[in-house]
């Protein structure tokens, strides 16, 4: 599988927590593959997922959807100078399910004349199906709206009467008349036996109390469906309830739209990691449930020179630099680990349980330097970039977020004014 192995020498990427793989230009065979890519398409090892899409890109896309893919990248990378692409397409999983991913892919030109693409992927299908609910929920809604503009009559064939509610008068300007409802109700009214009525009891709100709030009602699939609850309550001359009216209110489209854009709020646009205001909040929130054995470490991550970076080799570079420092972070894998980018170069990592901190430290160290890779596709082009780090370890949750950042601070603020691109770890007693 492996034939050129000059783009085989970044390991990192087989554990990453996104999906990357990379495959021929123009047969479109696979030739790498990562763990995440694996599980996504419910395989066990590289030998089943290969075996599962025939060993090429046209076996990961939905049949239904290859040409139109196909067809996509081909005219953006026509059409991109740096051969960047971006397609959205399902898969099918070996059990049967299908997802959504998000395709980034970047066409990559080797001296040997090979060409390839080099694709991270992402399972998108939880945004999607939330698009597609904000979708049907946004229909939804604008029918409401229309509805809210009609007017209801009720026809009495033995009273002779029509009653009329709503705002006839503010929708069309002018009072009901008879002559309306014959051209709506045809042969089945007479215009002279007929008498409108119109509905317009005033509804006294001196003893009225109206109360509104958010409630959480479960469906016949017992799913938490979010509703706004509006209660009228009227009270007798002895303040006791006398009458209650309420309506429940279909709100869950506007709950989701605005917890979307929530998430949105909380995140680095450029990193996607969480950004300084969002990760102290984090932080300090594990702090507060954390144990008294527990030991904790915050370091803080400062690219050295980043200025002269952006200056020489331009933005698109520098912004490379702070992904591949992103995804270092990532690398340390922990369900309740903080990553974030609290600055234009600096970067924050909180990982609230320790468990051996000699191999925490050592994977720190690792990202101290990044060195050029012309067949690394976030770093291509790179100059060799040092980082200055700041640790600080603490056990138990004596000190708080805005505490410990000091420290570490102190400890990166020692470390870039002896040595740049080195690892300082705060000594309470000697700092």
């Amino acid at each position: 599988m492996y034939q050129n192995k000059e783009i085989f020498s970044f390991e990192v990427f087989k554990h990453m927590p996104g999906g990357f793989f990379i495959y021929d230009a123009y047969q479109e065979n696979i030739i790498f593959v990562n763990d995440y890519v694996i599980q996504l398409y419910g395989c066990h090892n590289e030998k089943e997922f290969m075996e599962y899409v025939h060993g090429n890109f046209r076996g990961m896309v939905h049949p239904e959807d290859i040409a139109d893919v196909e067809k996509e990248i081909q005219y953006q990378v026509n059409h991109s100078i740096e051969g960047y692409d971006y397609v959205e397409y399902r898969i099918i999983q070996k059990n049967g399910q299908i997802k959504w991913v998000d395709d980034y892919g970047r066409l990559i030109h080797q001296t040997d004349g090979q060409d390839l693409f080099y694709v991270f992927i992402v399972d998108s299908t939880e945004k999607k199906e939330l698009q597609q609910e904000m979708k049907r929920r946004n229909e939804q809604q604008q029918v409401l709206i229309e509805m809210a503009k009609d007017v209801v009559f009720d026809v009495s064939c033995q009273t002779k009467t029509i009653e009329i509610y709503g705002k006839f008068e503010e929708r069309f300007g002018r009072k009901p008349e008879i002559k309306d409802f014959v051209k709506l109700l045809g042969e089945h009214i007479i215009e002279d036996r007929y008498q409108i009525a119109l509905n317009q009891d005033d509804v006294n709100f001196y003893d009225l109390d109206a109360d509104t709030d958010e409630v959480l009602i479960q469906n016949d699939k017992k799913e938490s469906i979010w509703s706004q609850c509006q209660l009228a309550k009227f009270y007798d001359n002895h303040g006791k309830p006398r009458r209650i009216v309420g309506r429940l209110l279909d709100t869950h489209y506007q709950i989701l739209k605005q917890r979307h854009y929530q998430r949105d709020a909380q995140r680095d646009p450029l990193t996607g990691i969480y950004n300084r205001r969002t990760a102290r909040q984090q932080i300090d929130y594990l702090l507060n449930n954390m144990k008294k054995e527990q030991e904790c470490l915050l370091a803080i991550f400062d690219v050295d020179d980043f200025k002269g970076i952006n200056d020489q080799y331009g933005h698109p570079i520098g912004d490379s630099v702070l992904k591949y420092v992103a995804f270092g972070l990532m690398s340390f894998h922990g369900e309740m680990n903080v990553y974030s980018r609290i600055g234009g170069d600096e970067f924050l990592l909180f990982i609230p349980d320790v468990q051996n901190r000699e191999e925490i430290l050592s994977k720190i160290k690792c990202l101290t330097v990044i060195e050029p890779n012309e067949k690394n596709y976030l770093i291509k082009g790179v100059p060799r970039v040092t980082i200055s780090i700041g640790v600080i370890f603490q056990q138990g949750n004596y000190f708080n977020c805005d505490a410990l950042y000091y420290m570490a601070d102190k400890a990166l603020y020692q470390t870039k004014k002896e040595n740049k691109g080195t690892m300082g770890i705060y000594n309470v007693k000697e700092m």
